[in-house]
């Protein structure tokens, strides 16, 4: 390794999406673990700046708080690198999760990739079960490692059968539709919403924009041009750009059944503030650093002028 420079900031998928909520005027929170050391101070001071609710974030001085290092390559490409496993992040379990979590939501956001790690994995399964069952809308972002993991890929399959939004990349639709790169966007979407049936499936294509998918129509999100800095975490911020856009539609957003009669033309409208959102924290090296205030993200729609 030849770093001469190292930037730190806080990240993980639900971490950036809870944030991007949060700076835009959402209440949110986070359940997770972190260890009792520099790196879990660190989150939970910078949770608490965001004003992101961290009360069900657990210390656990048995463990030490999960990293995960970005390097780049001479040809521009990122590499990334996990340490420490196992870290504390994967030991949450069922049990961490209490009833006043599920009760004081009208929304959830999951990784899928967070199903590998066991007890994570049962933790995750518990949380999108009650969630279900409590009539939540459930949005899970399709992210896994590009390989089966003892069992993870299968957990996280039933979860994504429960999702009422589902988001991927191109090499996460190819992976999850069993179609081989190059096949077209629709027939991979047209597999995967026959087998998940969600009110909405998202494919973020970068700096090409995004397509969304209904049960019987799709429309193209152009993207946003930004100058770029960075490529970490438009996803995450897509997500949380959509889901800010649900909630402005009152119930008819943030009931599970209501959004299943949303329009294509409706969720367009919405899912341009995930696009929008997406392109903005390309600005910085990361997610968290640039994303934007609703005043922000509001200018850069043509909602308001200066």
């Amino acid at each position: 390794m030849s770093a001469t420079r190292f930037y730190r900031y806080m990240g993980g998928n639900a971490t950036n999406v809870a944030v991007g909520l949060s700076r835009l005027g959402l209440d949110s929170a986070i359940i997770s673990k972190v260890g009792a050391d520099i790196h879990g101070e660190y989150l939970l001071h910078s949770l608490s700046r965001e004003k992101v609710d961290s009360r069900w974030v657990i210390c656990d001085p048995a463990q030490a708080t999960a990293q995960c290092y970005m390097t780049r390559r001479a040809d521009g490409f990122p590499d990334y690198y996990a340490w420490p496993s196992p870290n504390a992040s994967k030991t949450l379990e069922p049990d961490d999760l209490p009833d006043e979590c599920f009760e004081s939501s009208w929304i959830w956001h999951l990784a899928a990739v967070s199903f590998i790690a066991k007890p994570r994995r049962f933790a995750m399964t518990h949380a999108v079960e009650e969630a279900h069952r409590r009539a939540r809308i459930i949005s899970i972002d399709a992210c896994f490692p590009l390989v089966e993991s003892d069992g993870g890929k299968t957990a996280a399959r039933r979860a994504m059968q429960k999702a009422d939004i589902l988001k991927f990349n191109l090499a996460e639709i190819c992976y999850w539709s069993g179609m081989p790169p190059g096949s077209e966007h629709d027939a991979m979407a047209k597999v995967l919403m026959r087998e998940f049936s969600p009110a909405l499936l998202v494919l973020t294509l970068a700096q090409e924009g995004a397509k969304i998918y209904t049960k019987d129509a799709s429309a193209f999100c152009p993207p946003y041009k930004v100058e770029s800095l960075g490529d970490v975490g438009p996803g995450d911020a897509f997500s949380a750009g959509l889901i800010y856009g649900l909630h402005t539609l009152g119930k008819r957003g943030m009931e599970r059944d209501a959004i299943y009669e949303l329009n294509i033309d409706t969720w367009h409208g919405l899912a341009s503030y995930g696009a929008c959102a997406g392109a903005l924290v390309t600005r910085a090296y990361s997610a968290t650093e640039k994303f934007p205030s609703l005043d922000e993200l509001n200018l850069a729609l043509g909602k308001i002028t200066l």
